[in-house]
Order: C-alpha cells, then structure tokens, then sequence
C-alpha cells in the first residue's frame, strides 16, 4: 500500500533527523487555488466508484512517469483522455512538487500566480536568484510571497506553474 510506504518513510526521515539532533522537516500540504476544472466527467468514467478509485490513484502521483503510465492506462481502460483528465493528472504532480518544497499556497489571482513558501522551505537562495534574474515579472517578498505575473492568455497556468516548480528544485 503506498500511502502505508508513505507514512513509513515519513517516520523513518522523522527519526534520523531526531537521532543527528536535527529538526524534522515539517509536512505542509499545499492548497492549489488556481481555477481550472480538474475532475474526472461522468460521460468517461460512468461507475462512481471506479471514478473515485482512479482519483485516489491519481492523489498519489508524483513522477512524470507515473502520470505517463497512468494516461496510458486510462486510455486503455476508458478511450481518450478528456482535458479536465489531463489536467487533474498534471494537478497532482504540481501539488508533490509543491509538497517537496514545502510551498503551503499556489493561486492564481488575475494574471498573477502566487506562491507562499513554509519558512523552512528547502528551496535555496541561489535557485530562487536565478529565477527573479530570469523573469523579469517575478517578485519574492520576505514573508515567503513568490509573485509571478503569467504569460498571456492561451497558456496552460498547470504547466507554468510546474516550471517554475522545476526551477525552485535543488
């Protein structure tokens, strides 16, 4: 059972850090405002609860790789994946990567994401310089608010956000 792995290696991570004296890293989940439909329609998977077994799936992915497999095998099992599909699969990843790096907060308010980061956020200082020098629209205040105005309108807000995600990571 992953999420029984999960809770292991969260316990096992807890205990090194206590025997080295070290702080345990703190559990944020991230909360993700960011106005695009991410459900799974009737019309493609019409059994409730298989429906709600493919989104606990989902709630668990955290490579690229899995997403991969699992699109592969929900085309297999249902046919074409709707956008509200795709984009729940992408959702789930962003939300992980987020959870990595200890960001409570992503919205989307207009044309501008914001980010809040824990304090004991791992993300280092020379990753977040890099980022401000390479987008000009981006801001970081010391509260831990990482704003960044999105690309015109067409852009897949998901896909911007895992970006910049990617650019935070050690």
């Amino acid at each position: 059972n992953a999420i029984g792995v999960d809770l292991y290696l969260r316990m096992l991570d807890e205990a090194v850090h206590e025997l080295k004296g070290e702080p345990a890293k703190p559990e944020v989940r991230t909360v993700l405002n960011l106005g695009v439909d991410i459900k799974i329609p009737e019309s493609y998977i019409s059994d409730e609860r298989q429906r709600l077994r493919i989104y606990k799936r989902i709630s668990t992915l955290t490579t690229a790789e899995a997403r991969a497999d699992m699109e592969s095998e929900l085309i297999d099992r249902y046919g074409p994946v709707p956008l509200s599909v795709k984009r729940l699969l992408s959702y789930a990843i962003v939300k992980s990567r987020a959870e990595q790096l200890l960001v409570q907060t992503i919205e989307r308010k207009d044309d501008e994401l914001r980010l809040r980061f824990h304090d004991q956020t791992p993300v280092s200082p020379e990753k977040l310089k890099l980022l401000l020098a390479a987008r000009q629209e981006a801001a970081f205040h010391p509260d831990g608010l990482l704003r960044i105005r999105l690309p015109k309108r067409g852009a897949d807000v998901l896909e911007h956000v895992e970006n910049v995600l990617l650019e935070l990571q050690a």
